[in-house]
C-alpha cells in the first residue's frame, strides 16, 4: 500500500495546481517532467517520487502539510523508530 492510497496526492495535486490557476502541461514544465508522467501522477496511475512532490509544493509556494492537509502535533516524549510508527502515533491527524 503506496502513501498515495492514504494522502491521494495525485487528487491533492490536481486541486492544488487548479487551484493555482497553471494548466497540467505548464506544471510538467515548470517540475521537468513530461505532460504524460505528470498526467499519470495526478490521475493515480503511478505515485510521484517524494523529491517530486516537495519541487511541486516549492513551485506553489505551499508546504508538504498544506498539501496534504495533514496536523502533525509536537510531542516530544512519542518514539518513532519506523515510518509506519508515525501513522499510528498521537502525532499525526489527518
Amino acid at each position: 500500500m503506496g502513501l498515495d492510497e492514504y494522502f491521494e496526492i495525485g487528487k491533492r495535486m490536481k486541486q492544488a495546481r487548479t487551484n493555482a490557476g497553471i494548466n497540467q502541461r505548464d506544471m510538467s514544465s515548470r517540475l521537468s517532467l513530461t505532460n504524460s508522467s505528470y498526467s499519470n501522477y495526478e490521475n493515480g496511475y503511478s505515485e510521484p517520487p517524494v523529491e517530486t512532490i516537495l519541487k511541486f509544493c516549492d513551485t506553489l509556494g505551499i508546504t508538504l502539510n498544506d498539501l496534504l492537509e495533514i496536523k502533525i502535533t509536537s510531542n516530544k516524549s512519542a518514539t518513532v523508530n519506523i515510518f509506519a510508527d508515525f501513522f499510528y502515533s498521537d502525532r499525526f491527524r489527518p
